[in-house]
């Protein structure tokens, strides 16, 4: 099963600070190779650090995003500059709103839960 968490960290102003997702195993919904399940949380995920990247290179991240890519697992995790919040949050939100339809597609293969403290 391919776990994802969210969070948006907030600061003591309740605007957007840091934007995270992790993901973690295999689908398994079919064989390694052919599993379209794990193959939709995989692009969502690359999209999400491309758009980090992107991000940074335009100059709307407040440092370097962080992305760590392996086998089963992953994680983004970027920082918004005050004046391109809305724009970070909108590139995040979209992603998520993709991973949350196919966790309700594949309830048996991806689970999707707010990141815990």
């Amino acid at each position: 099963m391919v776990i994802i968490e969210s969070k948006v960290e907030l600061d003591e102003k309740g605007r957007e600070k840091e934007f995270i997702l992790r993901m973690m195993g295999h689908a398994g919904s079919a064989n390694k190779g052919r599993d379209i399940v794990c193959a939709s949380a995989s692009i969502l995920y690359y999209t999400l650090a491309q758009t980090a990247n992107v991000l940074a290179t335009n100059g709307k991240l407040a440092d370097v995003p962080v992305i760590k890519s392996e086998e089963g697992n992953g994680e983004v995790r970027f920082k918004p500059k005050a004046k391109h919040r809305a724009e970070c949050a909108h590139c995040y939100c979209t992603i998520m709103v993709g991973l949350q339809l196919l966790a309700m597609k594949y309830p048996l293969f991806v689970q999707f839960r707010k990141m815990r403290d």
